[in-house]
């Protein structure tokens, strides 16, 4: 969790953090600070002190994102993978359609929520149109609906995913066969 702030009013001096934690030191050029706090802070307060000796107090409540164990949101995320791409392939002869289920965790293991994740096939004419980027979710997961054109039945289809979190980004190349139409034969 880290904390940030502007210049507040106008106030250019050594600011303190009463979190138990200590002091922060001095602002930078452009006015502001960040420090790293505990997860389980649940109030800040800051203590700003000009050179007259004029102080200015505030409290703020810390947000806690709702995230489950073992979930990391994509800022705090330290780096990114994609661990397992896996595809459905019911009824893809009689509705054209594929599902594509993508997971992504950081280097710790951790799931990634907020995860950017894209999805475009290796070859041309295969699908019928690029599917759009998607989220991941809490468990750090996105599904993709893969339109398929009739030239990819009965061939492997090769797809390229890009996961990207705001400090990293990766590309993982995935192959599955679907299946080919059955034909028809005459008696």
């Amino acid at each position: 969790m880290a904390v940030a702030s502007a210049t507040i009013r106008g106030l250019r001096a050594c600011v303190m953090c009463a979190v138990a934690v200590g002091p922060i030191g001095a602002l930078d050029s452009a006015g502001s600070f960040s420090m790293q706090l505990p997860g389980t802070t649940r109030v800040v307060t800051l203590t700003a002190t000009d050179r007259q000796g004029t102080t200015e107090t505030i409290v703020s409540g810390v947000e806690r994102q709702n995230l489950r164990s073992g979930t990391t949101a994509a800022e705090a995320a330290l780096g990114v993978r994609v661990v397992k791409v896996r595809f459905y392939k019911q009824n893809v002869l009689r509705r054209h359609f594929m599902r594509m289920v993508v997971t992504v965790r950081d280097r710790r293991g951790l799931s990634i929520q907020g995860a950017k994740i894209s999805v475009r096939p290796a070859k041309a004419g295969r699908l019928s149109h690029r599917p759009k980027m998607h989220l991941s979710g809490h468990k750090g997961q996105a599904t993709f609906t893969l339109r398929l054109r009739k030239a990819a039945l009965g061939k492997r289809l090769i797809v390229a995913t890009v996961a990207a979190t705001p400090k990293a980004k990766t590309t993982k190349r995935s192959a599955v066969f679907v299946p080919r139409a059955k034909t028809k034969t005459s008696r």
